[in-house]
């Protein structure tokens, strides 16, 4: 019945990642969908399917161009104060992905290590005032301001 129902939603949830792992326009393509993102985030309210949707989750939100806003997820809060420390552990990896800006990719370069760590240093002081210059607030700020407002958060992982 009910059992064996979950067990399916398991397996595809595995075997959905397995395929995005595999397939990173499959990835891309899910990660731009809000929705399914939410699903995923609703998923790991039950212990069940915890492991399947925040390792899926984690493939997802990697291919992801912008960081997704934690606002979309309804109750954020109760779900973090509803994880255990092994759960919190796991959705750790998923919250370094939105609590940081994604990277930008490596070019090789055929410049010596100087000329590379200058220009690096010019990109970065022009991103940073590219930043500085934004009226509007970024979304990692934003995810990080909401994950603040769970006051048992930090405690919980600091004995992680």
């Amino acid at each position: 019945g009910e059992d064996a129902a979950w067990e399916v939603r398991k397996e595809g949830l595995h075997l959905l990642r397995d395929i995005c792992y595999t397939l990173s326009s499959l990835s891309e393509q899910l990660s731009s969908q809000k929705s399914f993102v939410v699903f995923l985030f609703s998923l790991m309210r039950d212990h069940d399917t915890f492991d399947e949707a925040v390792g899926l989750c984690e493939e997802v939100l990697a291919f992801r161009g912008d960081v997704f806003p934690l606002s979309h997820i309804p109750d954020i809060e109760g779900l973090i104060r509803g994880l255990s420390k092994r759960q919190l552990a796991f959705f750790c990896r998923v919250l370094a992905l939105v609590v940081c800006e994604p990277e930008e990719p490596a070019t090789p370069s055929a410049a010596s290590a100087s000329d590379a760590k200058s220009s690096q240093a010019a990109d970065l002081l022009t991103a940073r005032r590219e930043q500085a210059m934004m009226p509007h607030v970024r979304t990692t700020d934003r995810n990080q301001a909401i994950l603040l407002g769970v006051r048992e958060l930090i405690p919980r992982m600091v004995k992680l």
